[in-house]
């Protein structure tokens, strides 16, 4: 980048500012994967775009080049991975903090382990309004934890109850 500012979005959220000398896609063009960020422009920018092709051929010319790129490819990945593992730890704390049966009453030094397993365990699920989680009679595999909005519990057409924030419903058949 000659000039300008831009905003680095990973899964929606704002995970960095790179500015005059940053650069930014090599993750794409080392790996051979579909963009791992959105980049978009803050101020009006000033870019240079590299090509594949012409990577490649520098970098297999100039293999110190590489090592370079390599290396801050690393250390970028590296800090992905810290903040999305920081990310699923602040959510497991969340959850742990809301539902009772999770919570550990044995003091025996493993409440991160213990944590880092719940946040390792937990796949965010989406619905909107009138989506069926599943239905009555099918078999029950997961578990499911109301982090916002509300859910309808039915008995065929019945509602039966509306759990809310923090309830939990589900069982493990």
């Amino acid at each position: 980048m000659k000039s300008g500012r831009v905003e680095i979005i990973v899964n929606g959220k704002q995970v960095a500012f790179l500015h005059d000398g940053a650069f930014f896609g090599e993750v794409a063009l080392i790996a051979n994967l579909p963009r791992t960020a959105t980049v978009k422009a803050m101020v009006p920018c000033m870019l240079y775009r590299l090509t594949r092709p012409c990577f490649e051929r520098i970098t297999d010319e100039f293999p110190d080049v590489m090592e370079n790129v390599q290396l801050i490819y690393k250390e970028r990945m590296n800090k992905i991975k810290s903040e999305e593992e920081e990310r699923k730890l602040a959510a497991a704390r969340e959850l742990v903090s809301k539902v009772t049966f999770l919570q550990r009453t044995e003091c025996d030094g493993r409440d991160d382990k213990f944590l880092l397993r719940i946040a390792n365990s937990l796949v965010a699920c989406f619905f909107i309004g009138g989506d069926i989680v599943f239905r009555q009679g099918e078999i029950g595999y997961e578990l499911y934890f109301i982090k916002n909005g509300r859910v309808d519990v039915r008995i065929g057409d019945n509602i039966v109850a509306t759990l809310k924030e923090g309830a939990f419903f589900g069982g493990i058949d």
